[in-house]
């Protein structure tokens, strides 16, 4: 049954709470929404196959009210972003509070302008979950910008929950230190951040390659910018293989600078997927990120995840 047909057997249930629609691919059911204004969870899977256009019912034009919708889940199954974006701007939900958006690599591209009007002017947004999953039609070497999505979240902030999850077959998912730091700033009410994804060094944007990847030294940053932060996972491959080199002299020097930024409040501290070589100095390697870690979340958890490769390995396949 057609979503429209599925609304209007529903539009008289006016104290109906939760609804989930798979398949929605009609602009215009969206009106429909309005006539349920006890929504407080909607979950909708998205195949546009039209472009909104307000010509096709002067309706559209006008604000879709769901006051009390608390909680949005948007499977978004097109690359109609537009069509997502106009949506957008036409649900009024002053109440809502949590955002879910999953979608494929070969959809995201185009997407960010959709995302920006999905958290802008939403007071109370404080959770946002982003999941973009591998599917057949992937583009191998488009890269999906983690840096891009953060910046286009940086206006919310509200945020205390982000997570965001991008398949880890990726082979370039582009993020720096400085992008990571500028979050840090931007959401000073962080709860929880994680963020699971391949980050490799960058070798073709704008970032200079001595700023590319992200290093160790960029926990006290969140030690020092979010003092309620409970839950950190930077996993996997967001550490990279330089600046753990260094990550002695960044525990001998920094962590005690920035011994007065202990945070207390971090409980669980999850870093992965970097790579290290099979040598005497790894495990001390690892102690030292440990003991860098520690100082800085002393109540936290932590938890590393490495890859150890062999040197010989790396001789005979440089």
């Amino acid at each position: 049954m057609a979503p429209n047909l599925i609304l209007k057997h529903l539009v008289s249930l006016v104290a109906l709470k939760h609804l989930q629609i798979n398949v929605f691919t009609d602009t215009q059911a969206i009106l429909l929404l309005g006539s349920l204004s006890s929504l407080i969870t909607l979950s909708l899977e998205l195949s546009f196959g039209s472009v909104w256009t307000d010509d096709a019912d002067p309706r559209l034009v006008a604000p879709v009210e769901l006051r009390r919708l608390r909680d949005l889940t948007l499977v978004c199954s097109t690359m109609s972003w537009h069509t997502i974006q106009e949506m957008a701007t036409r649900l009024k939900m002053p109440a809502l509070e949590s955002l879910s958006l999953h979608t494929a690599i070969s959809y995201f591209v185009g997407s960010l302008p959709a995302l920006s009007a999905l958290i802008h002017n939403r007071p109370h947004l404080c959770s946002l979950h982003i999941t973009i999953n591998k599917d057949n039609y992937s583009f191998l070497y488009v890269p999906v910008r983690l840096s891009e999505i953060l910046k286009t979240l940086f206006p919310l902030h509200t945020l205390d929950d982000l997570k965001v999850v991008i398949d880890p077959r990726r082979p370039r998912v582009p993020l720096s230190s400085e992008d990571l730091r500028e979050a840090a700033a931007a959401w000073p009410h962080l709860r929880r951040l994680e963020l699971y994804t391949i980050v490799h060094k960058l070798v073709d944007s704008e970032v200079p390659p001595e700023n590319a990847g992200v290093g160790i030294d960029i926990l006290a940053h969140f030690a020092r910018s979010c003092p309620r932060l409970e839950v950190l996972t930077l996993y996997p491959s967001v550490l990279d293989v330089g600046s753990l080199a260094n990550a002695e002299s960044v525990e001998s020097d920094d962590a005690e600078q920035e011994g007065c930024m202990a945070q207390d409040t971090l409980r669980e501290l999850k870093l992965g997927g970097f790579i290290i070589v099979r040598d005497p100095e790894a495990d001390a390697l690892l102690k030292n990120v440990r003991r860098y870690a520690s100082k800085l979340f002393p109540s936290a958890h932590v938890d590393l995840k490495c890859t150890v490769e062999d040197d010989r390995l790396r001789e005979a396949f440089p």
